[in-house]
């Protein structure tokens, strides 16, 4: 079951790593030519269908996060090897809740604050944190890679 846990985990976490590459390549660059006057519409539209996208896997993406740190800790005796295995994990972990305080306290804010006051400065601060949070989801997909090569 935890192998079956694992699979779905891994899976969610390439599929968040996908979803942030295709709004770095393409959503925040078009926001752009979208500008001031369209853009009230199109935020009320695209964050309910990117929130039907993405919450059901970023929510798989935590949920199993969890199951597997506490499937963990219950099973087996913590070996020296298990105990590195796990903070390589925790590190995973970690990255996952950096991700998720960029998201709701750096991101979201910078796309509300477009509708106030559109700005060609805020449509590069958000290019930049959804890279920062790219290159962390890539991190993450790196560390579960590594796990797999090397379980404990």
């Amino acid at each position: 079951m935890v192998n079956v846990i694992f699979i779905v985990h891994i899976l969610s976490t390439f599929f968040s790593l996908g979803i942030c590459l295709v709004l770095q390549a393409l959503h925040f660059p078009l926001l752009r030519y979208i500008g001031p006057y369209q853009y009230p519409i199109y935020y009320e539209q695209q964050k309910m269908k990117l929130t039907l996208l993405t919450f059901p896997i970023y929510s798989l993406e935590i949920f199993t996060s969890v199951v597997l740190a506490a499937t963990f800790f219950a099973t087996g005796k913590m070996t020296a090897e298990r105990q590195n295995s796990f903070f390589v994990y925790l590190s995973s972990i970690i990255i996952l809740l950096l991700i998720h305080l960029i998201t709701f306290y750096c991101i979201k804010p910078l796309l509300k604050k477009l509708l106030k006051h559109w700005e060609e400065k805020v449509l590069k601060e958000l290019k930049l944190w959804n890279l920062l949070r790219t290159l962390f989801w890539l991190a993450r997909v790196i560390i579960l890679i590594v796990i797999v090569i090397r379980p404990a």
